[in-house]
């Protein structure tokens, strides 16, 4: 049987490794917390990290995307999916960062706003219950067997 003292330096040893932590499962699970962004909020209902909806296509850009076959009832930002794949994520000090480094992006940020890379609270919300917190647990579960 743990004495308190135990315990405690197990707690305290567990807490020390919190960020690392976080950071390790942010990078197993980078391009689900990517797609969070990308694929439920831009592509799936065209809004940025805020919840705005983005502008909508042009007539034209909705008529070049009916003949490839590609989604144009919102906006989505996927046109090549070069942009979809340059986003990455950059975490430090408890803060997560997602950003796209495509040529596109100074474009489409004045068009579109700075939020388009952004996560919406909902997001936010996901990233932490489904991603974050259960992984965070089974880390302490290795320290208190």
């Amino acid at each position: 049987m743990a004495t308190i003292k135990q315990i405690k330096d197990k707690v305290d040893l567990a807490r020390k490794g919190i960020e690392q932590e976080t950071a390790k499962i942010i990078l197993q699970f980078e391009q689900e917390i990517l797609d969070l962004v990308r694929e439920k909020q831009l592509y799936e209902k065209g809004i940025d990290g805020l919840g705005e909806q983005l502008k909508p296509y042009s007539p034209i850009t909705i008529a070049f995307k009916k003949i490839n076959n590609q989604k144009y009832s919102n906006t989505t930002l996927k046109d090549t999916g070069i942009f979809y794949s340059s986003f990455e994520t950059k975490y430090g000090s408890f803060e997560l960062q997602i950003f796209a480094t495509d040529e596109k992006l100074g474009k489409l940020v004045s068009k579109y706003g700075k939020n388009i890379t952004k996560l919406t609270t909902d997001g936010e919300g996901l990233l932490s219950s489904e991603i974050i917190r259960p992984n965070l647990v089974k880390y302490f579960k290795t320290f208190f067997k």
